[in-house]
């Protein structure tokens, strides 16, 4: 292969990988905002929670106290339902199908 030919070999391959960077870039943007988006629904559900069921202070906060839960575990043995009705949201947390079982996922 001629120098020629092997330099417009690499501008090619160049030109492909900035192509994927940009569309690497462009997905990565496309994350972070449903990432915004989810950050800031979780604390719309948890504002609405600490004052629904939070305990007033007097400069006017709200605070809600509860354990520390192990997230992974959480998920493993619940399983969650929520539904609107009006203006209410109705969550229903019950037991997954593996922990009423004793099994976890992979059925052991």
């Amino acid at each position: 292969m001629r120098n020629v030919d092997k330099i417009k070999s690499l501008n090619n391959q160049i030109g492909a990988l900035i192509r994927r960077r940009e569309e690497l870039s462009k997905e990565i943007e496309k994350l972070h905002k449903a990432n915004m988006e989810i950050q800031a629904a979780s604390n719309a559900v948890v504002i609405s929670i600490a004052l629904a069921c939070g305990e007033k202070q007097e400069d006017g906060s709200f605070t809600l106290t509860f354990p520390k839960a192990d997230l992974a575990e959480n998920i493993s043995k619940y399983r969650i339902k929520a539904r609107a009705e009006g203006d209410m949201r109705i969550v229903t947390v019950s037991p997954s199908k593996e922990a009423e079982s004793g099994t976890d996922a992979e059925g052991n």
